[in-house]
């Protein structure tokens, strides 16, 4: 088995017209508390878990620490929006074994095709996408997790 990273969409968040801070919604901490649980039950272990400067992105990497039990959390810049990929490549590798990176579209859609060649995931909130490095520096898909999916776990 070779190293994992596991990309997050965060949970929902309200729009910035109701709150401009965009909490996560009721339904969004719920939908990750969700997830988190699930991944915990498969046994996931995580060195760390990176996430943007925005507020949802920091509430639902705290949501999966907590579910996880990973103590190291870090806000990290280039899981903007609108970052580079390229700039997100540089986060994976500067941290070692398995790791969690928690952002938003279009930047996960982006990395995802970078890292694969393939722009094959429709990213959903809450939703954890792994991919496994099956050379240096070549990954593939190896499973998806979206909520709903869960709902008949």
């Amino acid at each position: 088995m070779g190293r994992r990273i596991y990309l997050v969409q965060h949970g929902e968040s309200y729009p910035e017209n109701i709150d401009p801070e965009r909490k996560l919604t009721p339904k969004g901490i719920e939908e990750t508390k969700t997830v988190a649980k699930y991944l915990s039950k498969l046994g996931i272990k995580l060195n760390a878990i990176l996430h943007s400067t925005k507020l949802r992105s920091k509430q639902t990497a705290n949501i999966f620490s907590s579910e996880l039990n990973v103590s190291n959390v870090f806000e990290v810049n280039n899981l903007e929006p609108l970052s580079d990929p390229k700039n997100s490549i540089q986060i994976i590798e500067k941290y070692e074994g398995d790791i969690m990176l928690v952002g938003h579209l279009p930047n996960l859609s982006k990395l995802v095709e970078l890292l694969t060649g393939s722009e094959s995931v429709l990213f959903r909130y809450s939703g954890v996408v792994c991919l496994e490095e099956i050379e240096k520096n070549k990954w593939k898909i190896k499973w998806y997790i979206i909520p709903e999916v869960l709902l008949f776990a």
